[in-house]
C-alpha cells in the first residue's frame, strides 16, 4: 500500500478511514488543515493526498494543484458540494476519483484501495508521454495530466478550454474541425445552451496571441473558412514589407467637400535624398 495523507476537517470520518488503511498495510496520516499539511509533505513524502475542497478560503484546491496535480501525488478529492460541474472539472484536471460527503470510512477506505492498485506500465508510459506534434518550426508539447503546453520550449500558460481545444486540434494535426465538433469537445453535455461558433473563435483568437508572444510569426492555427480550424504547425505568417521613404505619405484631415482625406506629398527635397 502507498503512504496516504488525509487532509480535512472531518477527524472521524478520515480518522476511521486511516484505521483501516494502516490495518491493511500503508503508512497513513491525518491533518485536520492545509497549513499543517504543508508542514508535513516534505517529512511523509506522500504518494496520495485525500484532500477535502469545502474550506472556505479554497486551499485544499490550492494543495491539490500545488503537491498534486503539479506535484506528482495523486488526488482524491472530498467534498459535500454535489454539483457535477465540479465533479468533472475536478476529473478533467487529473483526480483519481471525487468523493460525494457523507460517506462511510468503509466505502472511502474502499475507493483510496481500489485507485491505490498498480496500474500497467505500458499505459501508464502512454499517459506520462502526453502528446507531441513536431514540425519543422518546433514541437509542440501537452501534457493532459498536468494541463501544460509548451511550445518553442516556453510554457503556454493556457485555460482549461484553450487547452482542450489546442488539444483536440493536435490530436489529429492537418485534420479540419468544424466549430461544431470542438464545441462537443470542449463542453460538456448539457452546458452547450448558451455556446456558439463566436465562443470558439474567441478562444482561437486568444490562443493564437499567446503562441505569438513567444513566436510573434506563428500562424499554426489556420481557419478553414466556413467550416472550421485545423493545426498546421509549418504555417508562419508573412513579414509586412516597410514602405519606402518616398512612397510616405502624411494624412492631414478630412474634407467634408470633397469626402476624401487631404494628403500632402513629400516634398522633393526629401525624395531626391532617398535616391541618394
Amino acid at each position: 500500500m502507498i503512504r496516504t495523507m488525509l487532509v480535512g476537517a472531518d477527524r472521524a470520518l478520515l480518522n476511521e478511514t486511516a484505521d483501516l488503511l494502516r490495518h491493511a498495510g500503508s503508512q497513513t496520516l491525518v491533518v485536520a488543515d492545509v497549513g499543517r499539511a504543508e508542514k508535513e509533505l516534505l517529512r511523509f513524502r506522500p504518494e496520495m493526498i485525500v484532500v477535502s475542497l469545502d474550506d472556505p478560503e479554497a486551499s485544499g484546491w490550492k494543495l491539490m494543484f500545488r503537491h498534486g496535480f503539479n506535484g506528482g501525488a495523486q488526488v482524491i478529492a472530498i467534498t459535500a458540494n454535489g454539483e457535477a460541474s465540479q465533479e468533472l472539472t475536478v476529473l478533467r484536471l487529473g483526480a483519481l476519483d471525487y468523493v460525494r460527503l457523507p460517506v462511510s470510512p468503509e466505502v472511502l477506505f474502499a475507493r483510496i484501495t481500489f485507485r491505490a492498485r498498480p496500474v500497467d506500465k505500458k499505459s501508464e508510459h502512454i499517459v506520462e508521454r502526453g502528446l507531441e506534434v513536431p514540425s519543422k518550426r518546433g514541437t509542440l508539447v501537452m501534457d493532459k495530466s498536468r494541463f501544460q503546453s509548451f511550445w518553442l520550449e516556453s510554457e503556454l500558460f493556457l485555460t482549461k478550454t484553450e487547452f482542450d481545444l489546442l488539444h483536440a486540434l493536435a490530436r489529429h494535426d492537418g485534420v479540419v474541425k468544424s466549430r461544431e465538433q470542438l464545441i462537443e469537445i470542449v463542453y460538456d453535455y448539457g452546458h452547450q445552451g448558451g455556446v456558439n461558433d463566436r465562443n470558439i473563435d474567441s478562444h482561437i483568437k486568444r490562443l493564437r496571441n499567446k503562441f505569438r508572444k513567444f513566436d510573434p510569426a506563428f500562424d499554426g492555427i489556420e481557419t478553414i473558412y466556413g467550416i472550421g480550424y485545423k493545426l498546421s504547425l509549418d504555417r508562419a505568417r508573412r513579414a509586412k514589407q516597410n514602405s519606402l521613404p518616398f512612397q510616405d505619405t502624411k494624412r492631414v484631415g478630412y474634407s467634408a467637400r470633397t469626402g476624401m482625406s487631404n494628403v500632402v506629398p513629400v516634398s522633393q527635397s526629401v525624395m531626391r535624398a532617398a535616391r541618394q
